[in-house]
């Protein structure tokens, strides 16, 4: 049992650690949360250009988003703010805060609202856009909805679903709406972003469906659109890159589009670092006694501390996050019959 254990461990560090590295585990703590936090980004609303950057699943990737901004950019700022900002609390009593989003050099303003429970993610409840939707700027959802569970590491899928009354002016009547919205997501990638002025940082890539359903009461009507949505998750930012597509008709989305109606890239947060990414130890060794297997290596300097992974099959992609150790070893108290194990100190 011993030898076959080791064989698995020292297989691992040879062909596995490198492909990992860059890696993160994002969690509802790593979101912008408390009274004060805030970012800044760059922002596009209309069509712009956005071939190949998004790029591939899997990883290690590094995706450039550090270009300069363009002339026809927007620098919007969120701020994470008291649920009385703004006067609508009564709408959202179960919300915590608010992200208070500004379009800096005009008085347009969002915000939406919000409340991280721990053992499940970030609730979302609704937002109130008076600049959006004049006509009906408020948006309430009948019933809360996860749109981040935490945690997310690569390979985590999750659906969220939200629905709420609107109405939609064309200018001559405006007619009364329900809307079903739908995201179908997946964390497919992971590597390093580079942002504007922030440097490199570890982040997981998204990539989510959105499937809209707007059944107009006034006309009778009902229609679907699909969207493409990315995102890049980024600890102590939240989304720190965002892509999403213009609307089709149809449910096959490229994954590879060329021109986004959003693009929104992070160059400011309160709590952005750029950190090294997660990097493997050395002198990983394992033993085996009943009923469990033992991992150590080598202790590290200047590290908050380790995090061990696992994969049940060599050919699988989807580690999975076992532990956060903070001392350099670590007992898997249940052990299967085979397995592959990895560790990273982290920054």
């Amino acid at each position: 049992m011993t030898k076959t254990i080791l064989r698995y461990v020292f297989a691992t560090i040879a062909v596995g650690c490198l492909a990992a590295q860059g890696q993160i585990l994002f969690t509802s703590a790593d979101l912008p949360g408390q009274v004060g936090d805030y970012y800044r980004a760059y922002a596009h609303t209309d069509s712009v250009d956005v071939t190949g950057l998004a790029g591939q699943a899997g990883g290690p990737h590094r995706w450039d988003f550090s270009a300069p901004p363009a002339t026809n950019e927007e620098v919007w700022r969120m701020d994470v703010t008291p649920l009385t900002d703004g006067g609508q609390e009564a709408y959202f009593p179960d919300a915590t805060y608010i992200e208070r989003t500004t379009v800096e050099g005009t008085n347009k303003v969002s915000r939406s609202y919000y409340r991280i429970v721990p053992s499940e993610g970030r609730r979302y409840y609704g937002s109130y856009d008076v600049y959006a939707n004049p006509e009906a700027p408020l948006t309430q959802l009948y019933s809360p909805a996860t749109d981040l569970p935490t945690p997310i590491n690569y390979g985590t899928t999750w659906t969220c679903t939200e629905d709420w009354p609107a109405k939609i002016d064309y200018i001559f009547f405006v007619c009364d709406v329900t809307v079903h919205f739908t995201s179908q997501a997946q964390a497919d990638a992971y590597g390093t972003i580079v942002l504007p002025s922030l440097g490199e940082l570890p982040s997981l890539r998204v990539n989510e469906l959105h499937t809209w359903v707007v059944t107009n009461q006034t006309l009778g009507l009902v229609t679907t659109e699909y969207f493409r949505n990315y995102y890049w998750l980024v600890r102590g930012v939240g989304k720190a890159v965002e892509i999403l597509s213009e609307p089709e008709e149809v449910v096959v989305l490229p994954a590879d589009f060329t021109v986004a109606r959003h693009f929104l890239r992070v160059f400011e947060a309160s709590k952005a670092t750029n950190a090294p990414a997660l990097r493997p130890v050395t002198g990983l060794l394992a033993s085996a006694e009943p009923g469990k297997v033992i991992l150590s290596w080598m202790q590290e300097t200047n590290r908050s501390g380790y995090r061990v992974e696992g994969l049940p099959l060599l050919g699988s992609t989807n580690w999975q996050v076992l532990a956060e150790p903070a001392a350099n070893s670590w007992t898997n108290p249940t052990p299967a019959s085979q397995g592959f194990f990895r560790v990273f100190s982290k920054p």
